[in-house]
């Protein structure tokens, strides 16, 4: 995986700057013209290193052959003290014992400064020899996002900093270090943590945790998880045209935070920084087995005024930090009261609207009924008033009766089998012999 140049920045180490004439060069023949150009479209290609392609070019021009590499034991020159100062701050940060005849260059710096994958200020050195084969550094890490919410991860895309699925010290080395730093490295081997880094580790994971625990007291966010990995990688590769080989240190920490709607999200960095070793092929083992090798790395020593204007600055960040973080939960708790306030007003609005539905339905479904209901009824007198006829009620038995509305008044028998129309008030019961039916006189309805 590629990330931009700047992902890593690499100071390069000059304590001494060295002048040489350049030769005269006299003209090529065409033959050795033309190699050059081959050598030069495979150095454009990748195939060859620039180191390759500039010792390769020197023997074609028949210039003095590269130096080879060193065979006999490291002679110590002796060593001197240097500083490395911290522009911020302006005061000595750290002091180093350097080979008395190596340049050396150091400072408190950034990798990839202005970029996502910044690092926080530490140590940055180079301290190298004469001839260009010894050399020990020191980088500042960098960090990058692995997982977070899909919104944050596609603005983060199109600032130029898209997720990167790297978790392992190993891989860091392997597709984003060495690619900057050494493309033409070819790796040796790949081992786990020794002691000294193992140590280191365990000291980074709790001093990391008790910083989680202290964060989620105060801000209640939870504790996130933390993994630690550490490699010590060996490559091989040529400078100035003598081989040589280099241990790479790094350890990666991730850190994964549940987010409290749901998911996860994880960050990985290089916390302290990335150290580099270089010896001439066959020499790095027995130059890190020397005695003045550990004494040179255990001369390290951070100035304790510097240690006190660092904690302030850090206390200070922290302290940034977690107004900022609990303003932003303040800040949420508002808009979720808020927001729960107004679906509780919407949900009470919805039911009282919902009752009101209701109602005005049951109303509309009342009135068409009833309108029905009226129109049936006249319907069905036009009905009876189109046929002559009339509705009545049999006082023995409350059935309706229909008869012709010609007679002024109806009279039903007591077994329901006859029906008389009068005029005049005459009474049908004056003219029914002994043991005939009783008429009663029906009650018009309506």
């Amino acid at each position: 995986m590629n990330l931009k140049a700047s992902l890593i920045t690499i100071l390069v180490l000059s304590a001494v700057v060295l002048a040489s004439a350049s030769a005269q060069q006299s003209a090529r023949p065409s033959s050795t013209q033309a190699k050059i150009d081959a050598l030069k479209e495979l150095r454009d290609s990748g195939v060859l290193s620039e180191q390759d392609y500039e010792a390769k070019v020197n023997a074609l021009q028949g210039g003095s052959a590269a130096p080879a590499a060193s065979t006999g034991p490291f002679v110590w020159p002796g060593v001197r003290s240097v500083e490395a100062d911290d522009p911020k701050f302006q005061m000595a940060a750290f002091t180093l014992a350097v080979p008395s005849t190596w340049g050396f260059a150091g400072e408190i710096g950034i990798s990839a400064a202005g970029t996502c994958h910044a690092s926080d200020p530490a140590l940055k050195f180079t301290m190298q020899s004469p001839d260009g084969l010894y050399r020990i550094a020191e980088l500042p890490g960098v960090a990058w996002t692995v997982q977070g919410q899909a919104r944050y991860m596609q603005f983060m895309a199109r600032q130029g900093c898209p997720p990167i699925q790297i978790v392992s010290a190993a891989d860091f080395v392997a597709n984003i270090l060495l690619p900057q730093m050494q493309p033409g490295a070819r790796i040796i081997s790949a081992q786990g943590p020794g002691p000294a880094m193992r140590e280191t580790m365990s000291k980074r994971y709790e001093n990391d945790l008790n910083y989680q625990r202290m964060m989620s007291q105060r801000t209640g966010n939870p504790v996130g998880s933390i993994t630690l990995d550490g490699t010590r990688m060996r490559i091989q590769y040529q400078v100035n045209g003598s081989p040589v080989e280099e241990s790479v240190a790094v350890v990666v920490e991730c850190t994964s935070m549940p987010f409290s709607g749901g998911g996860m999200s994880r960050g990985c960095s290089v916390p302290d920084g990335i150290l580099l070793m270089r010896a001439p092929l066959g020499q790095l083992d027995g130059f890190m087995a020397m005695r003045e090798f550990s004494a040179l790395l255990n001369s390290i020593q951070a100035n304790p005024d510097w240690i006190n204007r660092r904690n302030q600055r850090n206390q200070q960040a922290n302290e940034q930090t977690i107004a900022g973080i609990n303003q932003s939960n303040a800040q949420y708790q508002v808009q979720y009261a808020a927001n729960q306030k107004t679906y509780d007003i919407i949900n009470a609005g919805a039911a009282q609207f919902n009752q009101n539905l209701i109602a005005s339905g049951q109303r509309a479904i009342a009135q068409d009924q009833e309108h029905q209901a009226r129109m049936d009824h006249e319907a069905h007198e036009y009905a009876l008033y189109a046929g002559n006829q009339q509705e009545n009620i049999n006082p023995y038995n409350g059935q309706t009766v229909v008869t012709s509305n010609r007679s002024a008044q109806q009279w039903v028998s007591n077994d329901g089998r006859y029906t008389v129309g009068t005029q005049n008030g005459v009474n049908p019961n004056d003219y029914v012999g002994p043991g005939g039916p009783t008429f009663a006189p029906m009650i018009p309805k309506n």
